[in-house]
């Protein structure tokens, strides 16, 4: 029996940064977990907002193509040296916390979201984070496969997974799977 193998309208990407979002007149915070040009995923809430649409403000980082970098300038590379941009969005809820009672509504971990008309700019932003972190993941899992257990491949592959937000002091293998699940998240359902 043949199965139909989904995909998804847009390439998604991990976003590992803090954002902040609009809730009953507050102004809380969350994690992003990943980011398409349909949406987000947000973890990490205090509290599920009430409205359907709300506003979002998420910083984009401006990565480069992590295999055209010299190695030893990859190692000294820190996260908070790539500029970010800053962009606000409007989003709807995609999915409906209707007749759900209080309790369960703060035990969400996480919610999704889709754009509300997305502007030309903010798309371009998306899709050149998009791409460029499906580059740098595919770079990631090649020195993964031409590991060789020496220090200096080890710190080079815990470097990168540090600067693309991963915790880099995981076991290796570990490391490994939760990089190989967000690359074959990339379409997938």
């Amino acid at each position: 029996m043949n199965e139909l193998i989904r995909k998804r309208a847009h390439l998604r990407a991990p976003l590992h940064e803090g954002i902040l979002f609009e809730c009953d007149q507050y102004v809380l915070s969350g994690m992003c977990s990943n980011i398409s040009e349909g949406g987000l995923l947000i973890e990490h809430l205090s509290l599920v907002p009430e409205k359907k649409n709300f506003n979002v403000i998420v910083p984009l980082v401006y990565f480069p193509d992590f295999s055209k970098m010299n190695v030893g300038k990859l190692l000294s590379t820190t996260r908070e040296t790539f500029e970010r941009d800053v962009i606000g969005l409007n989003v709807s809820l995609v999915r409906s916390f209707e007749g759900l009672n209080q309790v369960d509504k703060t035990l969400q971990t996480s919610i999704g979201v889709s754009f509300n008309n997305l502007s030309n700019e903010n798309r371009n932003l998306i899709q050149a984070y998009v791409q460029t972190y499906a580059k740098n993941i595919v770079y990631l899992l090649s020195l993964f496969e031409h590991n060789d257990r020496k220090t200096s491949s080890v710190a080079l592959i815990r470097k990168t997974s540090e600067l693309l937000g991963y915790n880099s002091d995981e076991k290796i293998s570990v490391l490994r799977l939760k990089i190989l699940h967000d690359y074959q998240s990339l379409e997938s359902a």
